[in-house]
């Protein structure tokens, strides 16, 4: 839960784009996606 958190803050909050979310995380941008559709 707490890498939904970070995802969504970091999606939402700052306006980043699922590609920046997931360098930041170590994962790829279509891992992203299905994060934030959970």
């Amino acid at each position: 839960m707490e890498t939904l958190a970070k995802a969504a803050y970091w999606y939402y909050v700052q306006d980043l784009s699922q590609k920046e979310v997931a360098r930041r995380l170590g994962t790829s941008q279509s891992n992203v996606s299905r994060l934030m559709r959970s």
